[in-house]
């Protein structure tokens, strides 16, 4: 799971809201919140969970098959337009969200 950009957000940021971690693992989002602080952050049940109730969505995977799932996800969700999403994953340059832009 990508901790940094979480952990910065929490400590650093002026979060009015809890931040909400999803991971398909789901154990790992739980010990990421404990990490974090679970007053400042919520686990999500699902990814459609996480998209209804965010603003901002960061997400962070290892391929593009990753990516794609996620991207379908988040549109069964029926509630993204007008939100922010962002792709962390320097290390794969071809993981895009172009999909979900497009939509």
């Amino acid at each position: 799971m990508c901790s940094p950009p979480p952990q910065n957000l929490v400590e650093k940021g002026d979060l009015s809201k809890p931040l909400i971690i999803f991971n398909r693992t789901n154990s790992r989002a739980e010990q990421l919140s404990e990490k974090l602080g679970k007053d400042k952050t919520k686990v999500a049940s699902s990814i459609e969970d996480a998209v209804k109730n965010s603003d901002i969505i960061f997400t962070c995977v290892g391929d593009d098959k990753a990516m794609e799932d996620t991207v379908e996800s988040m549109l069964k969700a029926g509630e993204v337009k007008g939100k922010v999403c962002s792709e962390w994953a320097p290390e794969h340059d071809s993981i895009s969200l172009t999909p979900l832009a497009l939509r």
